[in-house]
């Protein structure tokens, strides 16, 4: 019975020491896998952040061109609805 249980420990032992091995390397592989993610979207936040600031002009003059036609367009309005359309629906 001694040989069994001295055996039987022996066995454990094996054990106990494969799975602390298998853990380490699960605990690595986590590690490595959480610093990833993190550069991961670091990188997506940066690029979207670098894009914006590249594009940033673009923007400003597209918005200063459309205030610009709104700005047209509303004195267009007050130029016809004023004083052109009256003078026209005067000759009819």
């Amino acid at each position: 019975m001694d040989t069994e249980i001295r055996d039987l420990l022996k066995r454990i032992a094996e054990n106990t020491e494969e799975n602390n091995v298998l853990l380490k390397k699960m605990h690595r592989s986590m590690v490595w896998s959480r610093f990833f993610r993190i550069a991961y979207w670091l990188v997506i936040i940066g690029l979207a952040v670098g894009a914006f600031y590249f594009i940033q002009p673009y923007i400003d003059a597209i918005v200063s061109s459309v205030g610009k036609v709104n700005n047209t367009i509303d004195q267009g309005q007050d130029f016809f609805g004023g004083g052109l359309l009256d003078i026209f629906n005067r000759f009819r």
